[in-house]
């Protein structure tokens, strides 16, 4: 799977660190092949008054949960983003994390 967007060696190097391991799900294998680039793009324009914004934080949610049940986990850690990462839609620092 190759991920556009998202950076995974940071993320593996704080699991390793913390000597936890790291599942990487992609919303296209857990949302029937919606990305969030095609959610983007199918309510561009439409009038709607979501901003992708809405939609990514419910479908991020939802993929911790189910990749959590996925893997039989009991708990689920998440890393904030590194001062470094970007904001993939504004291009600047996003202080709302991963």
């Amino acid at each position: 799977m190759v991920f556009d967007s998202l950076h995974i060696s940071p993320r593996r190097m704080t699991a390793g660190r913390w000597e936890l391991p790291l599942t990487v799900v992609a919303y296209a294998d857990l949302f029937g092949g919606w990305t969030m680039d095609a959610v983007a793009r199918s309510t561009a324009g439409s009038g709607r008054s979501r901003s992708c914004c809405t939609f990514c934080g419910v479908l991020r949610r939802r993929a911790l949960e189910e990749g959590a049940r996925l893997v039989g986990a009991t708990h689920v850690v998440t890393v904030r983003k590194h001062p470094v990462d970007f904001d993939s839609r504004h291009k600047e620092p996003s202080p709302w994390g991963p």
